[in-house]
């Protein structure tokens, strides 16, 4: 059953999502052309054996992080009710760094989630072959490295399959809730003005006894841009810019202590 308070709050998203629709549209097709654009160029550049396509893909990925975050505040505004601009999508540029050490944290915190499951998962299987099929899946061709799941990345010889996906669980379980309590640290960085630990140390206090209500928003983001990818991906335009703005209702409502 679904939380009254989510229903709430996705009520209230949309009602301020269809009053600004157009804007908040075109500020999410402005990012996704710019992104889209920077992926075209490295694609045709071809891998980044040269160190010119790496500094334009270093270069590019940080301004793609400036757009977004500039994105955040837009979104954060509009739902504050406050005087925004689609020029304001250029105003966070000097969060980029903050932003960057964040990220790595964040990456580090669903590492260390990871481990106890994949301290399970080594026992389970031979470690030879779980490296072996984990380094050929990895493609190193392309632009970016990219994840490969035609090379044999299940190609695994597991002793002990209860104890393999039991490891598996363990895993996934952690990483879903250390995102769900840390998923908001950008907020902060943009609305605060944090620094890229005291961001994320906010987050996680934020999203305390709040993982419930987390999940069952989480899900039903994901529901709604299901239902736009299928109607031939042309609906996740409607659907991605109202998820992010409903995102920054959840974090200035879980702010408010309203959740």
């Amino acid at each position: 059953m679904l939380n009254d308070r989510i229903k709430n709050l996705l009520a209230s998203s949309y009602k301020l999502y269809t009053e600004q629709m157009t804007h908040i549209i075109s500020l999410y097709l402005l990012v996704a052309i710019i992104g889209g654009v920077c992926s075209y160029i490295l694609n045709q550049s071809g891998s980044m054996s040269s160190i010119q396509n790496l500094i334009f893909y270093i270069s590019s990925e940080l301004f793609l992080v400036g757009l977004s975050l500039g994105l955040v505040k837009v979104l954060v505004l509009i739902t504050k009710n406050q005087p925004n601009s689609t020029g304001m999508l250029f105003s966070s540029f000097d969060l980029i760094f903050k932003s960057f050490n964040a990220s790595i944290l964040f990456s580090i915190a669903i590492f260390l989630m990871i481990l106890p499951g994949l301290i399970i998962i080594l026992m389970a299987c031979n470690i030879d072959s779980l490296f072996v099929a984990i380094i050929s899946s990895i493609d190193l061709t392309t632009p970016a490295p990219t994840i490969n799941f035609d090379n044999g990345l299940f190609d695994i010889d597991i002793y002990n399959k209860p104890l393999f996906m039991l490891g598996l669980a363990v895993s996934i379980i952690n990483v879903i809730w250390c995102a769900l309590r840390l998923q908001f640290y950008q907020y902060f960085i943009v609305d605060e003005g944090h620094s890229a630990f005291k961001s994320l140390k906010s987050s996680f206090a934020l999203t305390d006894n709040h993982i419930d209500i987390l999940l069952q928003f989480t899900l039903v983001i994901l529901g709604i841009n299901f239902l736009g990818l299928l109607c031939f991906g042309v609906g996740l335009i409607i659907t991605i810019p109202f998820s992010l703005l409903a995102m920054s209702k959840l974090y200035l409502s879980l702010k408010q202590g309203v959740l």
